[in-house]
């Protein structure tokens, strides 16, 4: 795929259609069910994480302004740029469901890295994985949010607890 890159801090890239692999063009219309490929907007390449415009339909100026814009904006702003949008055409809706995906799964990935750590913790607690959806249940509406990573931190300070508590009772015992 010969893409050129329109901004290299978001991921944005616009290649025309004939540039797409055989594979992302079934791909493609696999997922939209069996849509032409002549409406092709934008897609998201989850797998590099790079959002790309197609080239060559007749609003590209229009979607490359909207991607930049929207993926770079701030909350508040996002939602005037959905408003705006959808007054002048309620079609626009894919496109913005599509970038939100890009945002939330942008988010997700930083969280990890943030959060790499109490990942790999938890990886070998396995009681943690069985008590997962009673501790969701409590308190947790997103597995990413920093609610989640705040019920982690207090299950792994209990855990430890408990071992210690359990080392104590092994050394009184011996003694």
């Amino acid at each position: 795929m010969s893409c050129r890159i329109i901004d290299e801090i978001l991921n944005i890239q616009s290649c025309s259609i004939a540039d797409l692999s055989q594979e992302t063009k079934d791909q493609f219309i696999k997922q939209f069910n069996g849509d032409g490929i002549e409406t092709l907007t934008l897609f998201y390449d989850k797998k590099n994480d790079i959002v790309v415009l197609n080239r060559d339909n007749k609003d590209y100026d229009f979607y490359e302004l909207t991607a930049t814009t929207y993926i770079g904006a701030a909350d508040e702003t996002r939602k005037e740029i959905k408003k705006q949008a959808r007054e002048i055409n309620e079609c626009f809706s894919e496109t913005f469901s599509i970038l939100d995906q890009v945002i939330k799964n942008r988010e997700i990935e930083l969280l990890k890295k943030k959060y790499w750590r109490e990942f790999f913790l938890i990886g070998e607690q396995t009681n943690f994985w069985k008590q997962k959806d009673v501790l969701k249940a409590i308190d947790i509406v997103d597995e990413y949010d920093s609610t989640y990573m705040k019920l982690t931190s207090a299950y792994n300070w209990g855990y430890i607890q408990g071992v210690r508590a359990a080392r104590a009772r092994k050394n009184k015992a011996v003694e």
